[in-house]
């Protein structure tokens, strides 16, 4: 029943049975996450498997999402899906349904919690009666490099451009990839670096490419790729 009473009268209307208290959907369970690290820049796909998600669940890192009424700790991924299809491409092969397909967030390197909690479908608004699942110290966020600054930022189509690539976290061995934005995909060369490398700082000679501009990114011998920069061949 619903009771309204009004305070200075005391006066009250009922409604029966106007409600009804169901009990609340099972908390989500988490058994894994595929594959287990990838960069600090973010940006990589990642497919966990479990039980109880519902259909706009959110996956955090580093604590529980924060969002209404949770207010956690956690740094939001991008939730791409949830998914119960049988299809192996959706969830890929061997991993259990169902599955969510999010994309990591930018975060400290070290190993951390992933987090997963439901969402009211209906309302949009983090479902406390579900409550949340974590995977204790499932996933690693590995050092990624980081380009700050590449200079000069442009150069003659022929190639034979030298600049300096200055950042974070570049390790001996690293490549410098260079790709036309056009066409799509886009198609990557290798600028030759001139070692030895620093942590902060590559040099490299540009090569040759057509008018327009590259995106300049720095790859370590562990494949973790940074974030690129613009360089502008001109003729």
């Amino acid at each position: 029943d619903i009771v309204v009473t009004n305070p200075k009268n005391g006066q009250s209307a009922t409604l029966k049975a106007a409600f009804s208290y169901t009990n609340p959907p099972a908390s989500p369970t988490l058994s894994a996450i595929y594959p287990s690290s990838g960069s600090s820049n973010g940006g990589t796909r990642v497919v966990i498997s479990g039980s109880g998600f519902q259909y706009g669940a959110v996956v955090s890192f580093g604590g529980p999402a924060p969002l209404y009424p949770l207010n956690g700790s956690g740094t939001l991924a991008t939730t791409m899906a949830v998914s119960y299809s049988a299809d192996p491409q959706v969830c890929g092969s061997g991993v259990p349904l169902p599955c969510i397909i999010a994309t990591t967030p930018p975060f400290v390197a070290g190993a951390t919690d992933v987090w997963v909690t439901n969402m009211n479908p209906a309302t949009g608004l983090i479902d406390a009666g579900s409550g949340s699942a974590k995977l204790t110290a499932a996933y690693t966020f590995v050092s990624a490099p980081l380009i700050s600054v590449v200079s000069p930022s442009s150069g003659s189509v022929s190639g034979g451009s030298q600049i300096t690539i200055t950042g974070k976290n570049f390790q001996s061995g690293a490549t410098v990839l260079v790709c036309k934005q056009q066409p799509t995909p886009p198609v990557c060369t290798q600028a030759t670096v001139v070692n030895p490398i620093s942590s902060t700082s590559i040099t490299a000679v540009m090569p040759a490419n057509a008018a327009g501009t590259a995106a300049v990114s720095v790859v370590n011998p562990n494949e973790v790729q940074s974030n690129t920069l613009i360089f502008t061949y001109h003729p």
